[in-house]
């Protein structure tokens, strides 16, 4: 079985899911990602953290790894150590967040997902961890990053795990699911797994950290009844 992977990643909020993470400031999101050659595909009010935030997502006719590449270029940034990388562009007012996906079903595309939100709010919240999902089952990890997307039925957490590896990472995740009645599908890897629940479909997949190894465990929740 096989849902529509694409129409998923569209609504993904990782900020700390990935890689390497860079600051500067500042540009609109929007104008930087039309300029290097991105078709919008997606544009949605959501929450950060509980607060109110712009998701957008951009496909762009080139690998993850030439995007980072550009972009990273375009805000004059330190080139990112892997291909899916988060960049954040601050102002006075604005933080915009970049988030370079690689999708296996794009082939040679890639999505880069902004997320804009407030800077002072973003800074009031601190290192506070948000509260965990009502949506997503609870396991062994502290939350790290969530967001929502009450249009479409989206739910997103990043979350630092305890594992000692992303496979392991993927495996605590995938039990705490089973465990609620989801339902593995094809395809997956050792890092990245799919999973529905009657009408709705979750996005499991990890990573770590370049500088400090922490393993992060991301799931991605969507209610297939809403468009």
């Amino acid at each position: 079985m096989r849902f529509n992977f694409i129409k998923l990643l569209f609504l993904i909020l990782p900020l700390t899911l990935l890689a390497d993470v860079f600051w500067r400031v500042p540009r609109r999101a929007t104008s930087v990602l039309s300029s290097l050659g991105g078709a919008e595909a997606y544009r949605s009010a959501i929450e950060v953290n509980g607060k109110a935030g712009t998701l957008s997502s951009y496909i762009f006719k080139e690998t993850a790894d030439v995007v980072s590449y550009r972009l990273a270029r375009k805000l004059k940034l330190p080139q990112p150590k892997s291909a899916s990388t988060i960049m954040l562009d601050a102002s006075n007012k604005t933080l915009c967040k970049y988030i370079v996906i690689k999708a296996p079903d794009l082939d040679n595309r890639c999505i880069v997902t902004s997320i804009e939100q407030n800077l002072r709010v973003f800074r009031r919240a601190g290192s506070k961890p948000p509260p965990w999902p009502d949506k997503i089952p609870v396991f062994n990890a502290t939350a790290e990053f969530s967001a929502a997307c009450h249009k479409t039925g989206t739910t997103f957490l990043c979350a630092k795990s305890r594992c000692s590896s992303t496979r392991a990472a993927v495996d605590e995740a995938a039990a705490a699911l089973i465990q609620a009645g989801w339902k593995a599908v094809i395809p997956a890897t050792p890092d990245f797994m799919i999973f529905t629940k009657k009408n709705q479909q979750s996005l499991v997949f990890s990573s770590e950290k370049p500088a400090s190894h922490q393993i992060m465990i991301n799931i991605l929740r969507r209610d297939g009844s809403k468009q």
